[in-house]
């Protein structure tokens, strides 16, 4: 039952993020719902510590990769076509552009598209943060994506709970330096500072950290070390005044208070509904940013102004759209998908 805890952090953190775009429609409220934002922490944390449980749990690399990649990558690619086919209707339709000029080169749905595809956006600057390196909110699949494929080896580095502080120090020391070269590498590509800024705290290497918190929790669990963890993430906390990642020591002690204790709820109603809504999580964190946009243009479209009503419809537009997709496209595809591998894993013990 101790995943029931997990799975509402996973419920939260889609939450938030949802929460933090919506409040983008109504630019007066967004001082309230601006704490959304930090769901993107809470899943880099929680990704931490869970994909060092998937590689424990692993009996080889290749199986780790296939589970990574089961999980992500299907629904992430259709939800990529279904955005691109809405994009390219929208440009044809609704804003009367040439279909030349949609698929040119610098075009809404020209071939810079397989930056997404390609998991790349966040990591090769471009000429348009919005349109190429943070389309419909995707900056983050980036840093997913790279910490799936440099965990195993952040395994072998780091097997213990005191040499995972260690690397996460050292991490923390070298962000900075980090960030001044990237900052010098992509200056050319933007022209307004505030995106170099944005496009460079969203690549991986700046969002690493983030992760290795959850590697600290996975080892200091392991270990049975969470009481000094604790101590010193309220040493650190306190020191700095909340003021030295915060967030993430915060989420840290979450995530080891929801393995260490028993279930939120009891009612298996309410269960039930948690770990349901924990399956849709991944599919509302991809389509939340444009299930809004696109909700607030159909509104205007049909005459409904009213901001209020708009960031209604929205909500309940994203979250309708992700139950479907995590219903009927997400959770039978990877069914699918691992049923076919143990079937050929099974035979080929078999055949052995």
């Amino acid at each position: 039952m101790r995943k029931l805890n997990l799975d509402f952090l996973r419920v939260s953190a889609a939450l938030m993020v949802l929460i933090v775009h919506l409040g983008q429609i109504i630019p007066s409220v967004s001082i309230y719902t601006n704490f959304g934002s930090l769901g993107v922490k809470l899943f880099f944390v929680l990704s931490g510590y869970l994909v060092m449980q998937s590689l424990e749990r692993s009996h080889s690399l290749g199986e780790y990769a296939l589970k990574r990649a089961i999980h992500i990558l299907p629904i992430y690619f259709i939800v990529l076509i279904l955005l691109y086919a809405a994009e390219l209707f929208m440009g044809l339709v609704v804003y009367k552009q040439s279909f030349g000029e949609l698929i040119g080169l610098q075009g809404a749905c020209g071939p810079q598209w397989l930056r997404y595809f390609g998991c790349v956006h966040s990591m090769i600057p471009s000429t348009n943060y919005a349109l190429w390196n943070n389309k419909f909110g995707l900056w983050t699949i980036s840093s997913f994506v790279f910490f799936y494929v440099i965990a195993p080896v952040l395994q072998r580095v780091v097997r213990r709970f005191a040499s995972s502080l260690i690397f996460l120090l050292a991490l923390l020391t070298l962000k900075p330096w980090g960030g001044s070269m990237l900052e010098q590498l992509f200056a050319g590509f933007y022209s307004r500072e505030e995106e170099l800024t944005w496009v460079v705290n969203q690549t991986p290497w700046m969002t690493l950290p983030s992760f290795v918190f959850g590697i600290c929790v996975y080892y200091a669990l392991r270990e049975e070390k969470e009481t000094v963890f604790v101590f010193l993430s309220a040493a650190v906390l306190t020191v700095s005044g909340f003021d030295f990642y915060a967030p993430e020591l915060l989420f840290s002690i979450l995530i080891l208070s929801a393995e260490r204790f028993g279930p939120i709820v009891k009612k298996e109603f309410v269960a039930g509904l948690i770990q349901n809504a924990a399956k849709g999580s991944f599919s509302l964190y991809l389509v939340n940013s444009a299930g809004i946009k696109y909700t607030v243009i159909l509104c205007g479209l049909i005459g409904v102004k009213n901001p209020w009503l708009q960031m209604l419809a929205s909500a309940v537009g994203c979250i309708l759209a992700a139950y479907l997709l995590a219903r009927y496209i997400q959770l039978p595809i990877e069914r699918k998908l691992r049923s076919a591998i143990e079937k050929r894993a099974g035979l080929q013990r078999v055949n052995s």
